[in-house]
């Protein structure tokens, strides 16, 4: 995988050789695809989950090489960000002793000094590589004279040697300063590919105008059809560095880099997006720009065709906590088994196409195993999406025969019922749900729809719709709409 800049489970290993256990432990002759793995990696990246991301990352090297010596970069790097200062020493000094003088393990070395309040040390680092290179007689392999000189000018503008860092990037770079007055930024996104919960597409930056800049930051912010907005984590200067080669810009520098950003389920989209950027200029003026990206974010829900079919906002605001829920989410903490098993139902959720497949592969493995009670939550919901509500709720409440306390089996089913129209059943199943997990925010929303439109009792649905907000942000604009007419 190796690292440039950044390197683009839960594990909790303190030690190379628990995290190299753990490796061997959970991914030894594992049914996995990597590339479904490769996009839970990015997606902790996007979440800024260094733990994860560091477990993922050894896993990746294990099954590819039965060891995680090539993910140790990447480990370096993620505990260095997770404040495991004591655990990344013990990998960069693995790392010297595999490659002595290799950029990119000098550059980790330099980051180690920066993260602990050492940016002295972490440009004294720097400079003398460069030094060292600059006396050596012959090229030593994997040094990267521009990579480091890159990374020496992040130090010593981070260390407020602005003139001087600008400089460095200009020379890694071949440019001349250019431009005049404060700086402005474009951005567009193109080329956006869907994966296994995470969209990769490729972000465009280019200032057009303005004095020389450094990004220092920057965040994407999109905003989603019930009126909220979801910020995402932000990225530091040097996993800038990382996804555009540099954080230097100017008039005519165009960037394009890869990006990956979650994909959400349940709520439906293409949604608009911003991108948020801190940076620096040539006269060590430090602002923030919001710029508008050119090219809306894609994504869909789990049953996009069905829900936007739907007339009534109420009955589409159930719909998207229950696409939430039936959703097939990946965690490393699963068994390994059931890893495999949601990867593959969720595409077949995903893809109207592939309903009719996902009922005969789901059917099957419910005579292979009748114990495991998600399959019946997964075969009803592929039948609630293609409107067969009574097969659907027939399914849903199996799952209740064994277990008295199955939440999301009561909820689906009020669902069913609801759709059927059976709003009796349906209260009676939303109510076991808050029984079982009093908590429980969905079942809340669900009530509180019901009492407003169905049984006309204003009184319950509001305190329905307050008991919801107190419990969850999603939906709260048409909630808070709900609850002004009600208490009119």
């Amino acid at each position: 995988m190796g690292v440039l800049f950044v390197i683009n489970t839960p594990c909790h290993a303190t030690r190379l050789d628990s995290l190299e256990y753990w490796a061997f432990r959970t991914f030894h002759k594992a049914p996995i695809q990597l590339n479904d793995l490769k996009a839970q990696y990015y997606i902790a990246l996007a979440q800024n989950d260094w733990s994860v991301a560091m477990g993922i990352g050894a896993g990746i090297s294990y099954i590819q090489y039965t060891t995680i010596d090539s993910a140790l970069m990447d480990i370096a790097y993620c505990s260095i960000r997770n404040g495991d200062f004591s655990f990344a020493g013990d990998v960069l000094d693995k790392l010297e002793k595999i490659y002595p003088n290799h950029s990119q393990v000098i550059y980790l070395s330099a980051m180690y000094e920066l993260y602990i309040g050492s940016a002295d040390k972490a440009e004294k680092i720097l400079v003398e590589a460069l030094e060292e290179k600059e006396n050596a007689e012959e090229s030593a392999p994997f040094f990267e004279e521009n990579f480091l000189l890159t990374s020496l000018g992040i130090v010593e503008v981070l260390e407020g040697k602005i003139k001087n860092g600008f400089k460095k990037l200009r020379i890694a770079l071949g440019l001349s300063p250019r431009g005049r007055g404060s700086p402005l930024f474009e951005a567009r996104l193109i080329e956006q590919q869907f994966g296994m919960g995470i969209i990769e597409g490729t972000l465009i930056i280019r200032q057009h105008y303005g004095r020389p800049s450094v990004l220092l930051r920057m965040r994407p912010i999109t905003y989603l059809v019930d009126g909220s907005r979801y910020i995402a984590g932000d990225l530091s200067i040097e996993q800038i560095a990382s996804i555009y080669g540099s954080p230097y810009f100017q008039i005519g520098v165009i960037r394009a880099g890869r990006v990956f950003l979650p994909r959400w389920g349940g709520i439906p989209t293409s949604s608009p997006m911003d991108i948020w950027l801190v940076y620096i200029d040539s006269q060590k003026k430090l602002d923030s720009s919001l710029v508008k990206v050119s090219g809306e974010l894609l994504g869909y829900t789990f049953a996009d065709s069905f829900v936007h079919a739907l007339d009534m906002l109420e009955t589409e605001a159930i719909l998207m906590w229950f696409d939430s829920i039936a959703s097939s989410s990946v965690q490393l903490s699963e068994p390994l088994w059931r890893f495999n098993l949601s990867r593959e139902v969720g595409l077949f959720l995903s893809d109207s196409t592939r309903w009719e497949r996902g009922i005969v592969y789901i059917d099957s493995l419910i005579q292979l195993d009748p114990d495991i009670s998600q399959l019946y939550l997964w075969r009803g919901a592929l039948s609630l999406f293609m409107k067969d509500f009574e097969t659907a709720l027939d399914f849903f409440i199996i799952p209740v025969e064994t277990d008295s306390c199955n939440v999301d089996a009561y909820y689906d089913a009020g669902v069913a019922s609801y759709l059927l129209g059976n709003y009796d059943d349906a209260i009676e199943y939303f109510s076991s749900s808050i029984e079982c997990q009093d908590k429980f925010a969905p079942a809340y929303l669900s009530l509180g729809v019901l009492y407003m439109n169905d049984y006309y009792d204003d009184e319950k649905a509001i305190e329905s719709f307050h008991r919801y907000q107190e419990l969850s942000d999603f939906l709260q604009y048409e909630v808070e709409e709900w609850l002004e007419k009600l208490e009119e």
